[in-house]
């Protein structure tokens, strides 16, 4: 899904005055992430059934968009920008443009590694609201269950 926020993010502030190797990794990580992104664009690449678009196959920007801030992204890091702020113009563009082509205006986001930089997003999205669901551990293993990657029994789950 966008676990790119929370690997941008941690690369940005953990690599002080490195902005070469930086540039490099953004750059290779962002060829990597979105290599699957042609596939999303495919009709009927959801199922009927899949009333709420979401997760990884339902990202609206193109590879090529992607591609072309992850370089301005990287441009910045290079010229000295504060990383918080490059990162917020990075992540602000790519939001935009899926809502845009979704016709939304307000982009929800359940990226459950968000929970591990939360004082981060606070920074990079001052307005942003963050909402705490807990779910009942029962839907949680049903749920796991139905996906191939799942445990095998309800034990497991």
């Amino acid at each position: 899904e966008t676990y790119f926020v929370t690997y941008l993010a941690r690369l940005l502030l953990s690599m002080p005055g490195d902005e070469q190797a930086k540039r490099r990794e953004i750059l290779s990580f962002m060829e990597r992430w979105t290599e699957p992104l042609p596939l999303r664009d495919i009709p009927g690449f959801k199922a009927e059934h899949e009333r709420f678009h979401h997760g990884p196959n339902y990202l609206l920007f193109s590879r090529d968009f992607a591609i072309q801030i992850a370089r301005r992204l990287a441009m910045e890091v290079m010229a000295g920008r504060a990383p918080l702020l490059a990162l917020r113009r990075f992540c602000f563009a790519l939001f935009a443009e899926h809502a845009r082509k979704d016709g939304k205006r307000i982009i929800v986001n359940k990226t459950p590694s968000y929970i591990e930089i939360l004082p981060l997003l606070r920074e990079l999205f001052p307005a942003a609201k963050v909402i705490h669901c807990v779910r009942d551990g029962r839907g949680v293993a049903a749920s796991v269950l139905a996906r191939p990657w799942g445990p095998e029994t309800p034990e497991m789950a």
